[in-house]
């Protein structure tokens, strides 16, 4: 990596270096921004199912769905016997 950089010293300089990197910093937090969901106030379970769906994940889904339906959202979990978490 040291002679990458220097060979891009010698070519651009070491403002022309800070400016090019300061730019993909920008443009990372530019996609970052865009594409990363806001998670305040949202709990884990709802940003499970945003990601499941958007990655069109069954497996998630159905499990989430079945865990509805057995009453297995409580903290304990004690009615959620038999299901598999895996």
């Amino acid at each position: 990596y040291t002679a990458v950089v220097l060979s891009m010293v010698d070519a651009i300089t070491w403002g022309g270096l800070f400016l090019l990197v300061a730019g993909g910093c920008v443009l990372a937090a530019a996609f970052l921004h865009r594409y990363l969901p806001e998670t305040r106030a949202r709990t884990l379970e709802d940003m499970t199912e945003y990601f499941a769906r958007i990655t069109n994940d069954p497996s998630i889904l159905d499990l989430e769905s079945t865990m509805d339906e057995g009453g297995c959202h409580q903290v304990d979990h004690d009615d959620c016997e038999g299901i598999a978490l895996t």
